[in-house]
Parts: C-alpha cells; structure tokens; sequence
C-alpha cells in the first residue's frame, strides 16, 4: 500500500516545537497583559455575539467535515473522534446563540430559562476538551476497519447530534433542575 504525506502521518520536526513552544509563550504574554483590564466592563455590542457564533460555528463544521474527509482517506480512529469534537462546537455554537436572551428573544429561544445558555456553554466548553483528549489517547494506526468509513462517519454523526440535542434539552426542558452557576446578566 503506497504511504500518503499527511500532518497526522509526519512527525513533528524540532523548528515545529519550537515554533508551537513560540506561540504558547505569545498567547501567556498577552493573557498576563490583559488581565488588569478584567473587571472592565465594555458597553454592549449586541451584534458582536451572533456574528462570532455564526463564524465560529461555520470554521468548527468546515474543520469537521475536512476532518471527516481524512479520516475516510486515513482510517484513524483519532481523527474521527476531533471531527466529532470540532461537530460538537459547531451545533453546541448554534445551540448556544439560539438560547442567548436577547438575540432571538428577550428570554432566548427553544423554551431557555435564566441559567440555560450558561449551562449550555459549560457543556459545549467540557464536551470539546474530553474530544481532544480521546483524540490524544486514541490510536492512529487504522487496525482492521469493521465496517465502512461511510458508516462509521454517519454513526459519529448521529451520536454528535443526539448528544447535543440530549445536552439541548437538560438545559432547556430541565432548566429548572440544574443548580444555578450565574448569579446575573450583570
């Protein structure tokens, strides 16, 4: 079988860590510089957060279906779980704008209450990173494939769904049950 170049089949060379170890170092200056202005409260832009969910949810389902894509070509267990990772963001992004007070409707969409959008982003927020972590533990050697990449790309699929729509509904019908984590809008 002919061995395709691809960035999961490469190994990082010594000028990609340093240059990974750069950017880490870039983005902790630049936190360290932000913080004093923390407690700052900016005037508000009601338009900034549709615009940036609309965005991200469209980069985060691009990526995922590239992903996708790779793990067709490639078989690795790992890549198809960052494609789920990167499809959860994208709905767990619609489904967070769609429940913001004051975008769709005063109190949000699809039956929110006062902490659902906060429960929603905690989730959107711990559901990514354990994706990335499953991504970093799987194996990347294809083993036998039991069934077809198709299959296994439309099984992720709808498993990435459920588990939104499943997560959606905790926070909108059961709202009232989960314990409150934001004091105000304030």
């Amino acid at each position: 079988m002919e061995q395709r170049a691809f960035l999961l089949t490469v190994p990082a060379r010594r000028s990609d860590r340093r240059l990974a170890l750069t950017v880490v170092a870039v983005s902790v200056v630049i936190f360290a510089a932000a913080v004093p202005f923390a407690r700052m409260q900016l005037p508000a832009a009601w338009g900034f957060v549709p615009s940036y969910q609309s965005a991200l949810a469209i980069n985060d389902l691009v990526t995922a279906v590239l992903l996708f894509a790779q793990y067709a070509a490639f078989r690795s267990r790992a890549l198809l779980l960052l494609a789920c990772g990167y499809l959860f963001t994208a709905l767990m992004a619609s489904v967070h704008a769609l429940t913001f007070p004051g975008l769709f409707a005063p109190e949000g969409l699809l039956g929110a209450g006062p902490q659902t959008t906060a429960w929603l982003y905690m989730a959107w927020h711990g559901g990514f990173p354990l994706l990335v972590i499953g991504y970093a533990l799987a194996d990347r050697d294809p083993g036998p494939v039991q069934r077809s990449a198709g299959a296994a790309i439309a099984l992720s699929v709808v498993a990435v769904v459920a588990a939104v729509c499943g997560l959606a509904a905790i926070a909108t019908a059961g709202h009232a049950m989960l314990p409150p984590i934001m004091q105000s809008n304030g």
